[in-house]
């Protein structure tokens, strides 16, 4: 399966091992464990752009992400994972740190991409290595 990406700097932090896993919204449930993914930098649908394969890996597994407005915390936001969609673990400010670079972003680069168009997130991590953060 492709995964596309649009900010070329990831190149490096896939292929040197840095981004460990891409976060994304995953309606039709599409990724599981066992599939193969194909890296692409742009879409390989709009030729214009030039876009191109740059790696290729198998996905590992999955786990849902939640990023949500919190009452409860002085932060903004608070950050959940769960291995099966029913059982959430939140995560500490160091651990959100840490899945913020195993993404390839800074913190507040990880919480700008993606909050621009709500105030909730959810999707899934799809992980091309053994590393979770729900156990």
């Amino acid at each position: 399966m492709i995964l596309t990406f649009s900010k070329p700097e990831f190149i490096d932090k896939i292929t040197q091992g840095s981004k460990i896993h891409t976060i994304r919204q995953d309606f039709s449930n599409r990724w599981k464990p066992g599939r193969k993914i194909d890296f692409w930098l742009g879409n390989p649908r709009h030729t214009t752009s030039h876009p191109y394969a740059f790696n290729q890996a198998v996905c590992h597994g999955t786990e849902y992400i939640a990023i949500t407005r919190s009452s409860e915390h002085k932060v903004g936001y608070v950050v959940t994972v769960s291995q099966d969609g029913t059982t959430w673990k939140l995560l500490t400010p160091a651990q959100t740190r840490q899945l913020a670079h195993n993404d390839g972003l800074t913190t507040e680069e990880f919480y700008c991409w993606f909050l621009t168009d709500s105030e909730n997130f959810f999707g899934k991590i799809i992980h091309w290595t053994q590393h979770r953060y729900s156990n």
